[in-house]
């Protein structure tokens, strides 16, 4: 208990500068295709861990992840409607005794190990064949575009890690949202 109380101190008043500890998640490439009446996702995004998040996994706490994709219909003099909406979202956690990395889907309970860090988020950044919509809801006369963004949490059990992470006010990391037009 004094330990972790040390590292909370530590963690909060800690003399790293903010675009070290601040990480990013970037979109690098994203492709859309057509197979059998379902539009399949691919998708490449590299994800750079804040410091805070790579020493909370290692102490036991999780990250939880989430994909958020959202189908849109071009309004010329209105809002942009919105035509489906898909949230993926995926746990990531650390086991000190197996030192494995274990992924686990929410959405599908499929569960991934890996043996480093790196490759578990490598993993996480590789979205392939991922189905998002029947093509039956796309009107091919009208412009239609896809957003992307990946976001990420970090997960407190106890009510204290709770009043450090708002006291922190900056437990999450989000990209950027990554527009595209689908033809």
């Amino acid at each position: 208990m004094k330990q972790k109380l040390l590292y909370i101190i530590l963690f909060l008043f800690s003399s790293v500068s903010y675009s070290q500890e601040q990480g990013n998640f970037n979109i690098q490439s994203v492709n859309t295709e057509l197979n059998d009446g379902v539009l399949i996702l691919d998708a490449n995004i590299n994800l750079n861990l804040p410091d805070r998040a790579i020493d909370a996994i290692y102490s036991g706490i999780n990250l939880s992840f989430y994909i958020d994709i959202e189908m849109n219909r071009y309004r010329r003099f209105w809002f942009n409607e919105s035509i489906a909406t898909l949230r993926q979202e995926y746990d990531l956690s650390y086991n000190e005794i197996t030192e494995r990395f274990t992924i686990i889907n929410l959405n599908s309970n499929e569960v991934s190990t890996f043996a480093t860090l790196d490759s578990a988020l490598n993993f996480l950044g590789r979205i392939s064949r991922l189905p998002i919509l029947d093509a039956s809801l796309i009107d091919q006369s009208t412009n239609h575009f896809i957003e992307l963004r990946i976001g990420m949490l970090i997960d407190s059990d106890s009510r204290f890690d709770r009043i450090i992470n708002i006291l922190r006010r900056n437990e999450s990391i989000e990209s950027d949202w990554f527009e595209w037009q689908v033809n």
